[in-house]
């Protein structure tokens, strides 16, 4: 009779473990935006045969599509469709509206060096004064221009880790890594979620090819620490 009690305690602890184990490893709900540049009418920068607005295009539906598969708990949204006239206002209500957790605006220029490239850019505007600031205390208008202090800490935190990541990634010689660099970013106007910039360099448009995996991975890293 006691072995019986004994078991059947030694059950019903073992269940709920394994349920306190599932509950506690439920992924956390993570919004990304994608901000791919160029639109209907204007198509960016020259790449030897195409268009930056193509080239972003693709990479951001890559990313879509491949990390959407990896972390089916994470909503991946677009700024604008492809086609569509992006007005930057319109772009930041939309992700301060949803309440992202992290703006991508995606970039491509041509590169004349012997490897394709990769850059990280966040906004600041006084790199001394902007990390004074506090987060308001009750409901304040805040000026557009300064609509990312509110998420200061966490967007340097977010590049800080994607740069280690694709900087260890780069030692495979097949893209350099620029660095990550911190600048007035009027792509950012308004936005409230950290905001990060990628901008690849490409000696072609096929070289983006190259550059998916290696942000793809980057960005994995960073949906693995925050949601799981």
């Amino acid at each position: 009779m006691i072995f019986l009690r004994i078991f059947i305690i030694g059950a019903v602890l073992a269940l709920h473990n394994d349920a306190s184990s599932f509950f506690t490893r439920m992924p956390k709900k993570f919004i990304i935006m994608l901000d791919p540049a160029g639109d209907g009418k204007n198509p960016g920068r020259s790449i030897k045969n195409s268009f930056e607005r193509g080239t972003t295009l693709l990479l951001a539906d890559a990313l879509h599509q491949e990390l959407s598969f990896q972390y089916p708990h994470v909503r991946f949204l677009f700024s604008h469709k492809p086609g569509q006239l992006s007005e930057q206002m319109q772009i930041a209500q939309s992700s301060n509206r949803i309440g992202a957790q992290l703006f991508i605006s995606i970039h491509c220029f041509r590169e004349t060096n012997s490897l394709p490239t990769i850059a990280l850019y966040q906004t600041i505007w006084n790199r001394t004064t902007d990390w004074w600031q506090v987060a308001p205390t009750q409901l304040s208008l805040i000026p557009a221009a300064f609509a990312y202090r509110g998420s200061l800490k966490t967007t340097h935190s977010f590049m800080t880790l994607l740069s280690q990541t694709l900087t260890k990634q780069s030692e495979q010689n097949t893209f350099s890594f620029i660095g990550g660099f911190a600048i007035p970013f009027r792509p950012f106007f308004g936005i409230q979620a950290p905001a990060i910039a990628i901008e690849c360099g490409l000696r072609d448009e096929k070289d983006i090819y190259l550059l998916i995996d290696p942000i793809k991975n980057a960005l994995a890293t960073l949906i693995h620490k925050e949601t799981l």
